[in-house]
């Protein structure tokens, strides 16, 4: 029989791209769910009907990074305005393409999104930009894990951050540009938001109290693997996701997190034979 203890437990799982603790990996993206909707006129001109054909190329890949290498949710208004010199994201959602098609790429596409999430745009960012270094934990230590460099600095000013803020078409090198920014932008979230507390009434737990939503703690008796689910209330599957064997005694993953509505949720844990599950509220 398997003990484990939860003493921080799960909101975040519903969020979570890649946890790391240690020898091992949990590794399960939940995909973010931002769509996007292309303001059009009934008869376009040549002019509009290129662009809108090179914007729809560009945010449907940037699009495919963000909803794979994130968990982020929201839905988008993209407009194609000639005046505008290059292209401007805004934290309302807009993105705003102008006539210039060098702009008209995904990395583009994908800096702007981060303005939308906040990236220059609000004072969340803003207020962690001192003397030129972006000093959120939470992307400092995703920059750390990405690059392998403990020594790492994620440097950024009023309105941009480098490496990986993809702040020209011209810094892509490779897919990992991409897949990096997507990253960092999702870890930056929960420096935005610092960590919400959740309650969770569960009669496997002794123990119920309210907790911090970054790190989960498992204590196990011998060695197993552990299977985490969670449901909306009407019994639809959000997330499920499941480590490698891991060994005997006690292990923390920590977790990314992002900003939820309020609600409530059901969760399932099971490892070897064993399965409980309990309800916990989102505040």
């Amino acid at each position: 029989m398997y003990r484990m203890h939860f003493q921080t437990i799960l909101i975040t799982i519903i969020t979570l791209f890649i946890c790391q603790a240690g020898q091992f990996d949990f590794f399960q993206a939940t995909k973010g769910n931002i769509t996007y909707t292309l303001n059009k006129v009934s008869n376009p001109t040549t002019d509009q009907a290129d662009a809108y054909a090179r914007i729809t190329k560009a945010m449907d890949s940037a699009l495919g990074f963000y909803n794979t290498y994130t968990s982020l949710s929201r839905n988008l208004y993209i407009v194609y305005e000639p005046s505008v010199s290059t292209a401007d994201g805004n934290s309302n959602g807009t993105i705003r393409f102008g006539s210039n098609r060098a702009y008209m790429v995904t990395a583009t596409a994908m800096h702007e999104m981060g303005h939308v999430f906040g990236v220059g745009t609000t004072s969340n960012y803003k207020n962690l930009i001192v003397n030129g270094v972006f000093t959120g934990k939470n992307a400092t230590d995703t920059l750390k894990t990405l690059t392998n460099d403990n020594t790492a600095v994620l440097k950024g000013d009023a309105t941009h951050f480098w490496p990986y803020g993809l702040n020209y078409a011209s810094e892509v090198k490779s897919v990992n540009d991409y897949i990096f920014h997507a990253r960092i932008v999702n870890a930056m979230q929960k420096d935005f938001y610092p960590a919400k507390t959740v309650s969770h009434n569960n009669p496997g737990i002794k123990k119920s109290t309210g907790i911090y939503s970054d790190v989960l703690q498992c204590t196990l008796e011998s060695e197993a693997s552990v299977r985490l689910s969670v449901f909306s209330l009407n019994g639809k599957m959000l997330f499920k996701m499941e480590s490698g064997t891991l060994s005997a005694g006690s292990h923390t993953i920590k977790l990314s997190e992002l900003p939820l509505p309020s609600g409530n949720y059901w969760y399932k844990v099971t490892t070897g034979k064993q399965e409980f599950s309990g309800m916990f509220h989102f505040k």
